[in-house]
């Protein structure tokens, strides 16, 4: 790439990119985009330009964009034991132990991103495995679930009586749910520090892999506050939603008011339900493979519509965690309460709905975000948890497109890797990244689709569709620049090198 720079008008010319839509050249000014054509505007402008910046027929698209992750928690689980790639307890084990020669005296551990049906041993991890002399907190790669050992437990015995939307086997050390409630205050002070201190680096790390505008769904106030004080140094946009207690510290006018274009609180983010992965995904049958078992509903559905009203009464938009059938169902009663209040509903996840639902929803306009990563990770597991019948209605996408839904693609980061381009190979290829085992073919988008749910789809979700998720005159230039075509690069699509380029 070569970036020419002189001292003229404000102008920036991209000039032999291959655009998506049609082109080779875009034309900006004030950071945004003023016209998309071919090399005669490069004549046109190229006296008043203060910088040419030559893709040399690299791949030119809008910016692609995070409609579902946890940013804050993505920064600050880079200093945490990354347990996504052992491969059986004995792997976790040796990385957890590895953690300890930089702790202090009393110092937690926290891992991340076990998975049970990727071991070896084939079951969950329990505080037996992990009995060190030292506090580790384990959680499964949802999130929704926990390891705690021995030295971890003894901190908050007295705080797992009488959970309530949540599970607690103390034999094991596993919570789930809100028995992990108990250790929040222990675990959200070592994140906060740790995002307050990696936030840049995982910004400028996330625009390498392609990102322009990421999300944070669900944060609570101490990071609201967090953001607040280090937004002007975010080196991408990150749009969150807040936690219903926040309303209970600022007005929603005080948190509106103080969003600016790097950071901007967009709705209230409200939890329905669990996981599939860890069995707490709220279903109307049992799981097929524990009888017996529907899954968590974490909050009674009074208390569910209630915060439905409260935050679409102050004109906050919602997104709503529901991943079983029963629990999406739920969500489209929350929906109905919130639409009558004009503001968007997301239904976020969204793995399994019912055929009836599936028309409630469309009625309703409620948009739908997917994280296509999840056909990687899921398809090892998935049919064993929900049988052949339900397994159809499960992790849709093309119907939800032929439908006419508003998609929009994520990541769930750190759940999963946060790569757009993994998201959008399982959305085309549907293939799991580490088995190669297809998935739902029937389901498969095209390669434009999956660009568009990680565009256009997302920006609309998070209510910024007017300034970005277009090549377009007036948009932000904001784009993302790939090595090769995505459209013809077949299976190699998620090895393509990608990087954002915000001017």
């Amino acid at each position: 790439m070569r970036d020419t720079t002189s001292n003229h008008d404000d102008y920036i010319i991209i000039k032999n990119a291959r655009v998506l839509g049609g082109g080779s050249t875009v034309i900006v000014k004030n950071s945004n985009i003023v016209l998309i054509g071919s090399e005669r505007l490069t004549e046109l402008f190229s006296k008043c330009a203060s910088r040419v910046i030559d893709l040399g027929g690299k791949f030119l698209a809008p910016g692609l964009i995070d409609s579902h992750m946890h940013f804050s928690e993505y920064a600050a689980y880079m200093d945490f034991v990354d347990l996504r790639r052992a491969r059986s307890i004995e792997d976790a084990k040796r990385l957890i132990e590895n953690a300890r020669r930089s702790l202090t005296p009393g110092e937690w551990v926290i891992a991340f991103g076990w998975n049970e049906t990727e071991f070896v041993e084939n079951r969950e991890l329990s505080k037996d495995d992990i009995d060190f002399d030292f506090p580790v907190i384990a959680y499964r790669r949802c999130m929704h679930v926990a390891t705690l050992n021995d030295a971890a437990l003894s901190n908050v015995i007295d705080r797992l009586k009488d959970v309530k939307g949540g599970v607690v086997d103390l034999k094991k050390g596993i919570l789930k749910e809100n028995a992990l409630n108990a250790i929040s205050d222990i675990i959200h002070r070592i994140r906060l520090e740790k995002f307050k201190k990696n936030a840049v680096k995982a910004g400028e790390r996330l625009k390498a892999m392609g990102l322009t505008t990421v999300s944070d769904l669900g944060i609570s106030t101490p990071y609201l506050e967090a953001y607040w004080e280090i937004h002007k140094r975010l080196p991408l946009r990150v749009v969150a939603y807040i936690l219903p207690s926040v309303l209970r510290d600022y007005s929603p006018r005080e948190i509106v008011r103080r969003n600016s274009n790097k950071f901007m609180v967009r709705g209230v983010k409200v939890f329905v339900d669990g996981s599939l992965g860890g069995h707490t995904a709220l279903l109307y049958d049992d799981y097929s493979d524990d009888p017996g078992n529907k899954g968590v509903l974490v909050s009674p559905v009074e208390e569910l519509l209630e915060i439905a009203e409260e935050a679409s009464s102050y004109g906050l938009d919602l997104a709503i965690h529901a991943i079983g059938d029963k629990a999406f169902n739920i969500a489209l009663d929350m929906a109905e309460i919130a639409r009558k209040n004009g503001v968007r509903v997301r239904i976020e996840h969204c793995q399994v709905i019912r055929p009836d639902d599936l028309e409630r929803a469309k009625k309703l306009g409620v948009i739908l975000a997917v994280q296509p990563i999840f056909i990687s990770t899921d398809s090892q597991w998935a049919e064993e948890r929900l049988g052949s019948k339900r397994i159809k209605y499960s992790y849709m996408l093309k119907t939800l497109l032929e439908r006419g839904f508003v998609v929009a693609g994520g990541s769930d980061a750190p759940v999963e890797e946060p790569n757009p381009l993994y998201g959008i190979y399982s959305a085309v290829f549907r293939k799991s990244l580490v088995t190669g085992k297809e998935f739902l073919r029937e389901e498969a988008i095209p390669v434009d689709e999956a660009i568009k749910i990680f565009t256009e789809g997302s920006a609309f979700a998070l209510g910024i569709e007017n300034i970005v998720g277009r090549i377009a005159p007036g948009y932000r230039a904001e784009f993302t620049v790939f090595e090769e075509d995505p459209r013809t690069a077949g299976e190699s699509i998620k090895d393509i090198k990608a990087f954002s380029l915000i001017l």
